[in-house]
């Protein structure tokens, strides 16, 4: 998924240049979806920098257990062997 976001030269809700006011409810909603589709995103990422740590951790111990028993397995991106 792509988020854009585009930027408003107006001022930050809540900021000191903004006069305070209620917010409708249509705005607290949207903010509500907002919310909830970023906590999406960020669980997502941490399920992909997880999964990914474990492959890391698997390539590091089949290049540990080749080197163990004399054999060096060639995995992908390793540099081919010198003759």
């Amino acid at each position: 998924m792509i988020l854009m976001v585009q930027a408003s030269h107006r001022p930050c809700p809540g900021s000191a240049q903004e006069p305070r006011r209620e917010r409708s409810a249509d705005e607290m909603f949207m903010a509500s979806e907002w919310s909830v589709a970023l906590r999406e995103i960020a669980m997502e990422t941490a399920a992909h920098t997880e999964q990914a740590t474990r492959a890391r951790q698997r390539v590091s111990e089949a290049r540990i257990t080749g080197s163990q028993d004399g054999m060096s397995p060639r995995l992908p991106g390793d540099p081919l062997p010198r003759r």
